[in-house]
């Protein structure tokens, strides 16, 4: 008598694991920036509270390595919140100009303390600024076209630029391993 071989998947924590842990890791090594931002285009607007954390995180790990620039620093904690609260509340334009009130202080920041002799200091400059490409490339692709009233050329010309896709492959490219 022959048996025949069932077409059911094998739904054991074993395989699921292996071929799970097969998926992630092809995923994470063709992903990269470019992956995580055309996937991202699409988003909803839950999904940029990560990219805000990230900058808020950055932002607490400069505190201890810049304690001259604290205030700005904590400056920039309550500007991203304020971006996150417009941005969740679909205010797109109100977000537009926290962005750039993040970006001026980050500017501040840098200019203020100097980031050029310290890679720790700039490797954090550095993650924030990749969240803060990735949060205009999401402004782009989600915000309509109405909830932009209010916006200055100042603002749109610097998420404009911040999301262009020539920018966004050289920051891909810049950070490959």
């Amino acid at each position: 008598m022959k048996t025949s071989r069932s077409i059911v998947a094998d739904q054991s924590k074993r395989n699921f694991l292996k071929v799970g842990g097969v998926g992630l890791g092809s995923v994470a090594l063709t992903g990269g920036l470019a992956g995580l931002l055309l996937t991202q285009t699409a988003c909803a607007v839950k999904d940029v509270a990560f990219y805000v954390s990230t900058i808020v995180g950055a932002l607490g790990e400069l505190k201890p390595l810049l304690p001259g620039a604290a205030g700005t620093i904590a400056k920039a904690v309550t500007v991203a919140n304020d971006f996150l609260a417009a941005y969740k509340a679909g205010q797109f334009a109100n977000a537009k100009v926290a962005l750039k009130g993040l970006v001026d202080l980050l500017s501040q920041i840098a200019n203020d303390v100097g980031i050029s002799s310290n890679p720790t200091v700039k490797i954090i400059f550095a993650l924030a600024s990749v969240a803060i490409h990735t949060i205009a490339s999401l402004i782009m692709a989600n915000a309509p076209a109405a909830s932009m009233a209010g916006v200055t050329s100042a603002e749109q010309a610097m998420v404009e630029r911040m999301a262009n896709p020539a920018t966004l492959n050289a920051i891909f490219v810049a950070s490959k391993p």
